[in-house]
């Protein structure tokens, strides 16, 4: 074999390497996109689940305080112990 043509080998070589390794950076590429597409989905589910948890709390506290009342009368200052009440968990 002839240097030229070792030279030309080793250049083929090298060149099938860098093909090889742009080809698994392109894989690569669309994993972490498919990922990021997962991530955005969970954060707009997460959002969208927090809001509704919200909601479902904001509506229990009022039937929860309605339950409480007086002759249907809230205090304020009975709203401290009331969020105390209803968040605490039963020892």
């Amino acid at each position: 074999m002839t240097d030229n043509e070792i030279l030309i080998n080793e250049i083929l070589c090298i060149k099938r390497r860098a093909m090889k390794q742009n080809d698994l950076i392109n894989i690569q590429k669309v994993e972490i996109e498919r990922l990021q597409k997962n991530i955005d989905g969970l954060n707009i589910f997460t959002t969208n689940h927090m809001k509704v948890i919200r909601l479902q709390a904001i509506k229990e506290f009022a039937h929860f305080i309605i339950d409480k009342s007086k002759n249907g009368v809230i205090y304020i200052s009975d709203i401290p112990d009331l969020v105390k009440e209803m968040t605490e968990e039963n020892k």
